[in-house]
């Protein structure tokens, strides 16, 4: 996962001025050494992938300073590598709430002309990393209050209005969605083919299927290798009334590797509306023996929506009872 601007690179370790430096500087105290010598074992550890050495230098150099913001950061990075997010939430909160007592933090961090600014620099990447982990597990408000509380302080800030727009989805504010998208895109923060892809949802979400199937489309342009992404496609271009073009991507979608029952289902629905029984029953067979009920249910309610449409259309009939069979 990526995390703005506090990527240890941006960090200076102190007393180290160049790899491979044999001396440590002279310190105030043993303890200061103590941590100083941590913090740069902390730093190989993470320069060889090694997350659990990496965790244990820092818990070291907390446990000799609780009081300082910089470890419980560097924990969290470590924690959220490991993909443990209800750790590194701990973390970055531990260290948000030191940041404003932290005298010691301007000296442990590079291009900042003022501990104020260094602080405010490293409270924006804070919150931005605490909501990306909070995105993580599914807890979209509050994630979405940190990423604001990020923007806030620092609104060029493209990958945050991405994962702001990923919260904003879940939460169906489409239109805040979009616009946060639209952001994102304009300022060409990779990956643009998950912008198209977050923009495309929230466009179905506000009913607007042609403009989905657009995202969908500049999505798989981008990003030909991804079978589910034409599943998407030819769900928007079917839901905007394009069939021939749905089945075009539907088809690929499967024959890329797409084995999902709504890949089968979407297929199934297309092939009955422009008449060719065998190869949509062929589909809702697929469909039916990946045993998916919420699948299956939303294909029925398919066939109930089209029969709105088209009352009395034969293979729609055919096709609701096709599915309604246990």
């Amino acid at each position: 996962m990526k995390l703005h601007l506090l990527a240890l690179s941006a960090l200076v370790l102190v007393g180290v001025a160049t790899a491979g430096a044999t001396h440590l500087p002279i310190f105030r105290d043993d303890r200061e050494a103590e941590y100083t010598r941590h913090l740069v074992n902390q730093y190989h550890c993470v320069q060889v992938r090694d997350t659990n050495g990496a965790i244990a230098e820092d818990t070291a150099m907390i446990e000799l300073f609780p009081n300082r913001a910089v470890p419980y950061l560097f924990r969290g990075m470590a924690h959220d590598a490991e993909t443990r997010h209800s750790l590194a939430v701990a973390d970055f909160t531990a260290s948000l709430d030191r940041l404003p007592l932290d005298r010691d933090i301007q000296r442990e961090t590079r291009g900042c002309t003022s501990t104020n600014a260094c602080m405010l620099k490293i409270s924006e990447s804070l919150y931005y990393n605490r909501g990306v982990q909070y995105e993580a597990m599914g807890k979209h408000q509050v994630a979405l209050d940190d990423l604001n509380q990020a923007l806030a302080t620092s609104p060029g800030m493209p990958e945050a209005h991405q994962v702001r727009a990923e919260a904003e989805l879940a939460l169906k504010k489409s239109r805040d969605c979009i616009a946060a998208c639209d952001w994102a895109i304009a300022h060409g923060e990779p990956p643009v083919d998950k912008t198209y892809f977050i923009r495309g949802q929230a466009n179905a979400g506000a009913g607007d299927f042609a403009t989905a199937a657009k995202d969908l489309q500049s999505a798989t342009v981008l990003r030909t290798d991804v079978d589910w992404l034409f599943r998407y496609q030819g769900r928007y271009q079917y839901k905007a009334g394009g069939i021939i073009d749905a089945i075009s991507s539907l088809e690929k979608a499967v024959r890329d590797g797409d084995d999902s029952a709504k890949a089968q289902y979407y297929l199934g629905i297309c092939y009955v509306m422009i008449g060719r029984e065998a190869e949509a029953a062929e589909s809702y067979r697929a469909g039916r023996l990946r045993q998916e009920p919420a699948d299956l249910k939303e294909a029925r309610q398919d066939i109930d929506d089209a029969l709105r449409t088209h009352p009395g259309h034969a293979l729609l009939l055919k096709a609701r009872n096709w599915l309604a069979a246990d």
